[in-house]
Parts: C-alpha cells; sequence; structure tokens
C-alpha cells in the first residue's frame, strides 16, 4: 500500500510537472503572440498615420500650390542675348526743326551697339492742296551706342550727314503749268554726333528710350544747291551768303528723342 501511495504521489507530480510546463510553453506562446500583434497592430497604425499625413500634405498643396517665381531680366541681360532692334522715332525735337524717324540697332554685345539712324522735318507753305514751298532738315546717322556697365543709360559717338534744303512751288503742278518747281537751296554738312540717353529693353522684346540730348557739330561742307541766289543784287547775295555759311558750319542740340521698337 505504501508503495502504490508512492507511485501515485510520482505520477501525480509528473502530470503537475507536465501540466506546469505546458502552461508555461502555453503562456509564452500567448506572450509571443499578444507582443507580435501589438508590434502589427503600432505598424499598421503607424503606417496609417503616414497615408493621412501624406494625404493631408496634398491637400494643402491642392489648396495652395506652390506659385512658380519669375525672375524679370534686366535691360542689360536682354541685351547680351539681342541681336537687331527696329525702332520708330515719334519724336526728336530740334533747335531748328522737330524731326522723326526710324532706327536699327545691331547689338556687338550688350556694351557696343551699332544704330544707324534717319530723320527728317520741316515745314510746308501749302494752298489747299498745293505746296508753295518747304523747308526741311534731313539727317542720316551712324552712331555707337556704349553702355559702360550700365543698365540701360548710355552715351553715343558717332558721323553723320546733316541737310538743309528750301523748294519752292509744287511738283505735280510744274507738269502742266508755267508754274516752276525747283531748288532754291541745298546744304550739305558733315557732322560728329555726340549724345546720351537711357534705353529699356523688356523681356517679350519690347524697347522704349529716350535720348536726353544730341549734338550735331558739323566738321566740313558737302555739295550744295544755291539757285536762288542768281535772283539777288550784290547786297543781298552778300547777306544771303552769311546765311548759308551760318547753316554749313552751326551746331545743332535736339533734346528728349524718343524711341519705340522691339529687340530680336
Amino acid at each position: 500500500m505504501p508503495r502504490l501511495s508512492f507511485k501515485i504521489l510520482i505520477t501525480f507530480t509528473l502530470i503537475c510537472k507536465c501540466h506546469l510546463a505546458l502552461g508555461e510553453s502555453l503562456f509564452d506562446s500567448v506572450k509571443q503572440l499578444g507582443s507580435d500583434l501589438i508590434d502589427k497592430t503600432k505598424t499598421i497604425i503607424s503606417e496609417d498615420d503616414e497615408d493621412d499625413k501624406e494625404q493631408l500634405n496634398k491637400s494643402k498643396d491642392v489648396k495652395n500650390p506652390t506659385k512658380k517665381e519669375h525672375k524679370t531680366r534686366s535691360s542689360k541681360q536682354n541685351r547680351k542675348d539681342s541681336l537687331l532692334s527696329l525702332l520708330y522715332i515719334p519724336f526728336n525735337p530740334g533747335i531748328i526743326f522737330p524731326k522723326s524717324g526710324f532706327a536699327l540697332s545691331y547689338f556687338f554685345n550688350h556694351t557696343y551697339v551699332l544704330e544707324p539712324q534717319y530723320l527728317s522735318g520741316g515745314f510746308s507753305l501749302k494752298l489747299s492742296s498745293l505746296d508753295l514751298g518747304n523747308v526741311k532738315e534731313t539727317l542720316l546717322l551712324l552712331p555707337l551706342r556704349w553702355y559702360p556697365n550700365t543698365n540701360s543709360f548710355n552715351f553715343k559717338f558717332g558721323v553723320g550727314r546733316r541737310t538743309y534744303s528750301v523748294e519752292f512751288g509744287d511738283e505735280l503742278l510744274s507738269k502742266y503749268s508755267n508754274i516752276p518747281h525747283f531748288t532754291a537751296l541745298k546744304i550739305e554738312n558733315y557732322i560728329i554726333h555726340l549724345g546720351l540717353g537711357n534705353r529699356w529693353q523688356f523681356d517679350n522684346g519690347i524697347t522704349l528710350g529716350a535720348d536726353w540730348i544730341d549734338l550735331y557739330i558739323p566738321v566740313s561742307s558737302g555739295k550744295s544747291d544755291e539757285n536762288i541766289s542768281q535772283y539777288f543784287d550784290n547786297d543781298d547775295k552778300a547777306n544771303f551768303n552769311d546765311a548759308v555759311t551760318v547753316l554749313r558750319y552751326l551746331p545743332t542740340i535736339s533734346v528728349v528723342g524718343l524711341y519705340l521698337g522691339y529687340t530680336f
């Protein structure tokens, strides 16, 4: 009997140990499963948070799209990429006659620009649609603009030809009547051209300019027609010759000449 009791006790002890070992193993499994479940839950929550943040950022970007900044280039920068300018000169007020004309600019670089110009102006004496006479000044100029490391301010210097002409009568009427049409006076002289101004070039090609002052200095006389002198007596002819001399060698000035055009 004691031996049987001892065997039962040992068996019970072994069963308890097995249950204990099984319980510990099961507990460890449950614990590991719980830990894995918690980690998985954290990962899912973290991923959801990231998705929410990304969606929120996208929503903000849609509501407040980033504006692309467009930096306006300076006139100096635009000159670096320019080749030609076509310019209209609507107003060039000279001391003797206001003038208008055209100009063409050729860009050597952003510092030096060659700019041939044509300017003319004067006044006419009219009767109805017929010209009784007109007085005209014409300028053919070849200045070089120099930008001394400036944005728009420039100096210009060059050469040119200035012509004064006086005509009487109407060319069309003279073909069908005895009323003559002739050039009474034409004086040409060669000049040195000096000036300063500003020229603004925009990104879209529009170009504006102002020459604040232009100085035309005669250096030599060209050909001249003085047909009207034959109608003067000796005294009047002397006065006429003095007037012609003044026109030949008189320096003239223009102020605030305006430019409007397009640059390629």
